[in-house]
């Protein structure tokens, strides 16, 4: 109030909150670069700032990354990019964002991919995620010279396609309260029966 708005100048104040180690101007230089506020719209800019607010766990710029990853706004034509851009982006710690990340690391097949292929394969069933179960065991079948390649895509697919037909049977069976919480489970069964 009493003071004439400059985009200049506030952009200017973020950059010097944010050499001051501002998580909030971090954020909201972000949000300026991302919809030209003050500055030319810049999406790799808009991104860095995002990733630098949420490395200090701001929740704002943590969803903002995560709606950036499942929109697949910052899926580049560079594998190695891409790489880059996702591991930044598991600050999420999203199970599927790690499952992807292997699979990146596992198509492109350099020195060293294979070990990251397990390391996020492994971060991800830390999280529950059976797909990253199935990928993992399926691969050191593979390793084990047991079973040729055909037949472990046919498994994947397969396996995959067992695991959302599980998905979709345990959403019936789950009753959600007016918020979306899970409220209580079909008469016959419990959660854990489900899980």
């Amino acid at each position: 109030v009493g003071v004439e708005k400059d985009l200049k100048q506030y952009i200017e104040w973020l950059h010097k909150a944010i050499a001051a180690g501002s998580a909030w101007s971090m954020k909201n230089l972000a949000q300026c670069y991302r919809n030209g506020i003050g500055v030319s719209v810049d999406l790799q800019q808009s991104m860095h700032w995002f990733f630098s607010a949420a490395e200090g766990r701001d929740e704002f710029a943590l969803d903002e990354i995560r709606r950036m990853y499942q929109s697949r706004e910052f899926e580049a034509d560079n594998q190695d990019d891409n790489i880059a851009w996702l591991t930044q982006a598991a600050v999420i710690e999203d199970a599927n964002l790690f499952v992807e990340l292997a699979l990146k690391h596992k198509a492109r097949n350099q020195t060293g991919d294979d070990e990251l292929f397990h390391h996020w394969l492994r971060k991800a069933e830390n999280l529950g995620n059976i797909h990253a179960f199935i990928l993992r065991s399926l691969h050191n079948i593979q390793q084990s010279e047991t079973i040729d390649d055909s037949l472990i895509s046919q498994l994947t697919k397969a396996l995959f396609e067992l695991s959302r037909s599980i998905d979709a049977i345990k959403l019936e069976h789950l009753i959600r309260d007016g918020d979306e919480n899970i409220a209580q489970v079909a008469h016959f069964t419990t959660l854990e029966a489900l899980h």
